[in-house]
């Protein structure tokens, strides 16, 4: 059984999110798309705060099942 490493882990996720959102801020930006820049940037915030939250709270979990703690 191969050991369980939360930094490269956490490290991955990040880069996922992190490709994500810089893919949405690109679908949403680029081409002059209509609507408001300030809320499509809202948009981009909103959504890079969700995706953070979620991956976190699912690396947790993940951590806390391999140490064999009950999950919330």
């Amino acid at each position: 059984r191969r050991a369980f490493d939360l930094f490269s882990v956490s490290a991955w996720v990040l880069a996922v999110d992190g490709l994500l959102v810089a893919g949405l801020a690109r679908l949403l930006f680029q081409g002059g798309g209509r609507g408001d820049p300030i809320g499509r940037l809202l948009v981009v915030g909103l959504v890079a705060a969700g995706l953070l939250a979620f991956s976190v709270s699912q690396v947790l979990r993940l951590a806390r099942r391999r140490r064999g703690e009950p999950s919330a």
